[in-house]
Parts: structure tokens; sequence; C-alpha cells
């Protein structure tokens, strides 16, 4: 994977395909799919954008609640599959319950859902749920990334075998 980094935009390309390239140094209404598939996500409540580091273009974005969180409909390019990944940067000073990431629930389907999840203890969980709502895969990570440093995670469906990456 190869990807663009800019001060109005982050793309990336993924062999074959491009697919969800929001968020970079948005305007903070828009949040425009840069992607020629053009997904564009909407933002209920408000969420706000700050510099990453002191001096840095790169922004970051927070204030996310029940409340205040960006959505992307379901359509069929996001469809589950038996094998996909989805990565997500975060930072966090602690939390005092569990908090979503991510989460890509398909109506369609029931209970079909997968998440990313900061646990109360700080730990992370990359879950795949069936359409039963029952866990299908369910991966911890063992220690906590709760510290107030930027970290990359990356959860993997291969099949029946799920992988969390951090960092």
């Amino acid at each position: 994977m190869a990807a663009a980094i800019h001060t109005t935009y982050n793309t990336g390309y993924m062999v074959g395909d491009i697919r969800g390239a929001w968020l970079a140094n948005n305007d903070d209404t828009t949040w425009a799919d840069r992607c020629y598939k053009g997904h564009h996500l909407t933002e209920t409540g408000s969420i706000t954008g700050a510099p990453v580091a002191t001096g840095a273009e790169l922004l970051g974005y927070g204030g996310f609640s029940a409340t205040d969180y960006l959505n992307l409909a379901h359509h069929g390019d996001f469809d589950f599959a038996t094998s996909f990944s989805m990565a997500n940067w975060f930072k966090s000073p602690g939390t005092a319950s569990d908090e979503v990431l991510f989460s890509r629930k398909d109506p369609a389907s029931g209970n079909k859902e997968f998440q990313l999840r900061l646990r109360t203890a700080g730990t992370l969980a990359f879950y795949v749920k069936d359409a039963t709502g029952s866990l299908d895969i369910s991966a911890t990570s063992p220690g906590a990334y709760d510290d107030g440093e930027w970290h990359l995670a990356i959860g993997v469906r291969d099949g029946d075998d799920g992988t969390l990456f951090i960092d």
C-alpha cells in the first residue's frame, strides 16, 4: 500500500482499488471521501479537530460520544467478507468505560458486526460477530494503550482467524 499525506487530505492506494480516504485536515463539515467511490461520512452532533502535535499540520479528531460521531451509510462496497482488515489511529489518556473506536454493523444481515474497542483497563479488543450477534472472532491486546500517545491498531480477519496488530 502506498499513501500520500497532504495538508488538505490523505489518501492511499490499495492494489486494485481504493476505498475510504477520509478525515485528513477536513473542514469539519463535509467529511468527504476523496476516493472515486465518494462515500461521504455524515457528522452527528459535533466533532472537533486539532493539530496532532505542536506545529503539526495534520489534525486529529475527537469529542466522540454516543451523541457526537461520524457515520457511513450502509452500501454494497462495504459488505462483510471472510477476509478483511480495518485500521484506526487513536489516542486516549484513559477511559472510565469501554469506548468503541470503530464499528461497522451490516443491517441487512441481522447482527453481523466488526468492532475495535478500547476497554476500561486500556487494552484493545477486535471483535467480529456473526448474524446472531455471537462472537466469531475476538482478539485482545496483552497490554494497555490508554497512555495519551498515538497508536495504530489494525484488526485482520482471515477466514476463521482474527489478529490484532498495534503500532
